[in-house]
């Protein structure tokens, strides 16, 4: 048998007809014959059994190693699409910013401008309002103290000031 002509290698098939056929020696001799007769025929077979078993166990390493690779490449994409996701909650905004096309008039917007003189609304809250867009935001209202010109400098300042602290605040 292929046991005990290949040492240190057990065959499947003529080790259970060996253990199986105790009380059967006729079996025994039946199964040694055919081996005999293989031996004479294939001399090559033991050998390739051999080479058999050896590249079989390295199919099995390479299978080990490619699940084992396959696992590390999607732990690593797993980490990598999470970072992703985590960038484009923290600085999405600047992407969707750079595909606007926003040109220098529709950086800073004033959009209405209500004062006493020209309507009722703001003369009973004794305030000038003002409507305002930056970049691609929603109209900002604000609120102007009537002690501010409409004409001067100062209004223009604290309208840009109050209109940053709300686009601050809401992006």
């Amino acid at each position: 048998m292929f046991s005990q002509i290949i040492p240190g290698r057990e065959r499947a098939p003529c080790n259970k007809l060996h253990q199986n056929s105790s009380g059967c020696p006729h079996f025994h001799v039946r199964c040694q014959k055919c081996q005999d007769n293989l031996m004479r025929v294939c001399p090559n077979v033991p050998e390739l059994h051999i080479k058999f078993d050896d590249a079989f166990k390295l199919v099995n390493i390479s299978s080990e190693q490619y699940q084992q690779i396959l696992q590390m490449v999607q732990h690593h994409t797993e980490d990598t699409s999470y970072m992703l996701n985590k960038m484009k909650e923290r600085y999405g905004w600047v992407s969707e910013l750079s595909n606007m096309t926003i040109g220098p008039e529709n950086i800073f917007n004033i959009v209405k401008v209500l004062s006493d003189a020209n309507g009722v609304e703001a003369s009973s809250l004794n305030a000038t309002v003002v409507d305002v867009n930056i970049l691609t935001s929603p109209t900002f209202t604000i609120k102007v103290p009537k002690d501010l010109d409409t004409e001067s400098s100062e209004f223009i300042e604290y309208i840009v000031g109050q209109a940053l602290q709300l686009y601050k605040k809401n992006f």
